[in-house]
């Protein structure tokens, strides 16, 4: 230890702190001759140099010792090319034939990618779950919240769909796409249901002309802001450079998404109200409630 540096302690001096280290001087440790002087104790307890117990020879050792998990490890930075996902890239990696005792670990974000690989279930259904129960506070209904719900599904195929035709796979970016579709798709669903559930409610029209009108009023405001957002979102479609392959894939899934449900939910969002609203007896419900606010 003394021929290079051993930590002895700290002391403060003028406000600062410094550590005092134990070393021999440069005359004293400057050839392998010197580490055959220094003395240690024999098996009797006596002390003895170095090289009365052996000999001492250079040999050719990396400079440095690389471990990961406590063990030897060998660092590698990959990088996809244009167009490859990071998904396949990781699966090419990993199909290396290694020699026996090798293995491949990921750091970093590869890591904390890797580990939330097939995660989409777990995420959407969690996303649904605070979603619809958000609704259910916000409108004092286990119903009215449901053909909302329903039209996320058609955000989501239409992402698939936008994927699928532009060859991108389904990726962690792709994944976070379809996490934000269902705020996107369930906000364009919430101007025709409260607006339906308002005139039937309030204007005491049946199902079927409350989700006519709601429908008729509520196509303008609803293109303008889903094209509103798809054309905010298409520079990441046409996105180049360094990273743009997540770009991309989160600006496919987005627009394929959104695309698709707006194109589709001017026709199914009335008529998701009207059918849930027949399933779950709007009409006689409130009837019910009418005749006993009158008795």
């Amino acid at each position: 230890d003394v021929l290079a540096s051993y930590y002895i302690n700290d002391f403060t001096m003028s406000g600062n702190n410094f550590e005092v280290k134990l070393q021999a001087g440069a005359d004293s440790r400057s050839s392998l001759h010197h580490v055959e002087e220094l003395f240690i104790p024999n098996s009797n307890g006596d002390m003895v140099p170095l090289n009365a117990l052996g000999t001492l020879q250079y040999e050719v050792g990396p400079r440095q010792i690389t471990r990961f998990n406590k063990m030897m490890a060998a660092e590698i930075n990959a990088q996809s090319a244009p167009g490859v996902s990071s998904g396949d890239l990781y699966a090419a990696i990993e199909g290396i034939d290694l020699p026996e005792g090798y293995h491949i670990e990921w750091t970093g974000l590869s890591y904390q990618e890797k580990q939330n690989t097939g995660q989409i279930v777990f995420l959407m259904g969690l996303a649904l779950l605070f979603a619809y129960l958000f609704l259910v506070a916000q409108y004092e209904s286990w119903t009215i919240p449901v053909p909302v719900m329903l039209t996320v599904g058609f955000a989501v195929l239409g992402a698939l769909l936008g994927l699928t035709v532009c060859g991108e796979s389904m990726s962690i970016y792709a994944q976070l796409g379809l996490v934000m579709l269902i705020g996107l798709a369930a906000k364009n669903a919430i101007l025709v249901v409260e607006y339906a559930d308002r005139l039937f409610n309030e204007k005491g029209l049946s199902l079927m002309d409350a989700a006519i009108g709601a429908a008729k009023l509520r196509v303008r405001p609803i293109i303008m802001t889903a094209f509103a957002f798809i054309l905010g979102v298409m520079p990441l479609v046409f996105a180049s450079g360094v990273y743009a392959t997540a770009r991309n894939i989160m600006g496919v899934a987005l627009v394929g998404g959104m695309l698709f449900a707006t194109l589709l939910g001017i026709f199914v969002y009335p008529a998701l109200y009207y059918f849930v609203g027949k399933i779950g007896r709007f009409e006689q419900r409130r009837e019910l409630k009418k005749q006993e606010e009158n008795a």
